[in-house]
């Protein structure tokens, strides 16, 4: 038990406890009387003693009752606490961890992760002492702010209470670089009161972070750390038509388990509904930590079909990962036109691109790219331009894919300090155009790298000098530069090379992965739609995206969304479908536990659900005022005998 307000107690003991035994030695001033015998007033006589200075006390029940009651209320002023039960700290921030994970039906309780951190976090604010100022952050793959630090309780609550469960990865690093600048201890020095922070989170698929200040409290949901957790789903998904055969579509898939053991599950593979194809899957069990994981590929032929849903059907912790939908791509022709120098090498770009099913391609030199400058419309006739080391992408207003030329004056190629080779050290596999790539066989013989404002923003791939390929996706139109010629290079003779290609001209020209039909819960989202529907999308939730009129292409105009949360199929305002969102991330798949996190290179611990320490003095002044009345009974009875 530890008291805080231990002053409070020693001084109601040092005035009442001498007070008290100030009434036990006082003398009362009784007559004296001549009786015949003293044999019935032997009562009288203790009662007498007792009253008499500077004799010791008798024993009496009436002192030992009223001193227990003393020592009970001073005691209740010293506002005694022991562990458990709430916080007892001034400001308190709640930061509630609402990923795809804690949508898991595997807590004790036999309700989801969230609906447990929910509760405990309701149990937590409750706790609070009523002059405690509460605020509340909500975080999955990026965080919310739901209220502000105020002593209204009753706003905590509700809007604890308000939190929706999503199928989005959790990105803790950010939720705590947020609360960090709320609490004062991402450098603010005006941050006088200490903010105590507590992580309510299931605690798996989260890194390290930037560490907090004060002392965090971690409150971990979830089943045991030790426990066995049931989930198999789909982690990675692609569908994409066949280059030889544009009729034919791959869909390229990858399972994860976590079970122990290698289990057999059915898949179901839907085309606008109807179910096409039925497959067993064999998944390997986990490796110590490691799920186990299965890839395969299924051929399918679509023919007119839209809608793609492959599901798998069996009832395990975790259903955002059992389905994931698509939207396939119409075969629309994508009109690329290519400027080169007119060299021997300039077949190395020119025959990919004339290798590409449904690009409709225009070749020219520089002096027909001259001519197309000078008329003001000419480009609009363009979905992308493909500069091979010629030209200045800048000057065209058209989305453009360029190699060994500069971008403008923010981008610069520079070799004259290039080494002897190079090599692609790091690349962006999560972007559209990088995905799926293997880069680290490519040797490149003369190379070359950005330099300049911009060089470091918005790099793809970087070799050991510098940045190798970057993308201007900040401003319109679009840009992809390589800083070298692909023939000083090996790319071209690796599968790769083709593959980028194709990929940066699917998402220079807006058929990207989005307007495949498919992206990620958590990603913002750009699609091209009709110019006359409404800027929404509808499904387990409504989008609304805002226009943006400088990407209008033809009678499309590209709208941005904000993320989607729920995974789904969604559709534009005419009622077609236009894209599946789906969760595809392997760490929320793991549905891992864990009583352990870093922040800043320090452990956080959690703690044994004891959230902090309980004040106990309502109860010390019960039993104080109980005492009180059983020494007044035992008085009466006493005064009747």
């Amino acid at each position: 038990m530890t008291l805080l307000a231990p002053w409070n107690a020693v001084a109601a003991v040092a005035i009442a406890a001498p007070l008290l035994l100030l009434l036990y030695f006082l003398k009362l001033r009784r007559k004296r009387l001549r009786v015949s015998s003293t044999m019935l007033w032997e009562r009288a006589v203790d009662d007498l003693q007792v009253n008499e200075p500077f004799r010791w006390l008798r024993t009496s029940w009436l002192l030992v009752l009223q001193m227990l009651a003393l020592a009970c209320l001073a005691l209740a002023l010293g506002r005694p606490t022991i562990p458990g039960g709430g916080l007892l700290d001034d400001r308190v921030l709640v930061v509630i961890d609402a990923s795809a994970s804690m949508s898991a039906t595997d807590s004790p309780t036999d309700e989801s992760r969230l609906a447990e951190a929910k509760r405990r976090a309701i149990d937590l604010v409750e706790d609070l002492p009523g002059d405690a100022a509460v605020q509340v952050m909500v975080f999955a793959s990026e965080p919310a702010v739901l209220t502000g630090m105020s002593t209204d309780h009753g706003a905590a609550l509700r809007a604890i209470r308000s939190i929706e469960p999503t199928d989005q990865p959790g990105d803790l690093a950010e939720a705590v670089r947020l609360a960090g600048a709320l609490t004062g201890s991402s450098g603010q020095e005006d941050m006088t009161e200490a903010t105590r922070v507590v992580l309510v989170t299931d605690g798996g698929s989260i890194e390290g972070t930037d560490a907090l200040a004060g002392e965090p409290l971690l409150l971990r949901v979830g089943p045991g750390v030790d426990a066995p957790v049931d989930n198999i789903g789909i982690v990675a998904a692609h569908a994409r038509r066949d280059y030889t055969d544009p009729a034919r579509l791959g869909v390229f898939l990858r399972l994860q388990s976590t079970l122990a053991s290698e289990t057999a599950v059915s898949l179901a593979i839907e085309l606008d509904g109807a179910i096409v194809e039925r497959t067993a899957v064999t998944v390997p069990g986990r490796v110590g930590d490691e799920p186990g994981s299965k890839a395969l590929t299924v051929n399918l032929l679509p023919e007119s079909a839209r809608r793609l849903r492959v599901s798998v059907r069996r009832d395990d912790a975790l259903g955002a990962d059992n389905t994931v939908w698509s939207v396939l791509p119409e075969q629309a022709q994508t009109r690329a036109l290519l400027v080169t120098p007119g060299d021997e090498i300039a077949w190395v770009v020119g025959d990919v691109l004339r290798a590409l099913p449904r690009v409709e391609l225009r070749q020219v030199g520089v002096g027909g790219l001259r001519e197309l400058l000078s008329e003001p419309e000419a480009l609009d006739a363009f979905d992308i331009a493909v500069l091979d080391r010629v030209g200045d992408p800048s000057s065209l207003p058209v989305p453009t894919l360029s190699f060994g030329v500069r971008v403008g004056d923010q981008l610069e190629v520079a070799n004259d300090d290039a080494p002897g080779s190079d090599r692609f050290v790091t690349w962006e596999r999560a972007s559209p155009a990088m995905r799926d790539l293997a880069l680290d066989g490519v040797s490149i013989a003369s190379p070359s790298w950005f330099i300049g404002p911009d060089a470091e923003r918005g790099v793809l791939a970087r070799g050991r000098t510098g940045p190798l390929v970057v993308e201007t996706s900040d401003r319109r139109p679009r840009r992809i530069a390589v800083s070298f010629a692909p023939a000083e290079s090996t790319w071209p003779i690796e599968v790769s090379f083709p593959l980028f290609v194709a990929q940066a001209v699917e998402s220079l020209s807006l058929q990207s992965e989005a307007a495949r039909g498919s992206i990620r819960t958590g990603q913002s989202v750009s699609l091209p739609l009709g110019s006359n529907l409404d800027p929404v999308l509808t499904g387990p939730t409504t989008l609304t995206g805002r226009r943006t009129g400088e990407d209008a292409i033809g009678d499309r105009v590209t709208v941005s969304f904000p993320p989607p949360t729920r995974v789904g199929q969604y559709a534009s305002s005419d009622g077609a479908a236009v894209v599946g969102v789906n969760l595809l991330d392997p760490a929320e798949s793991s549905i891992r536990v864990s009583d352990r996190l870093t922040l800043g290179g320090s452990p956080l611990v959690a703690g044994s659900g004891e959230a902090g320490r309980r004040e106990i003095w309502p109860w010390l002044v019960v039993i104080g005022a109980a005492l009180l009345v059983l020494e007044w009974v035992v008085f009466v009875v006493r005064s009747r005998v």
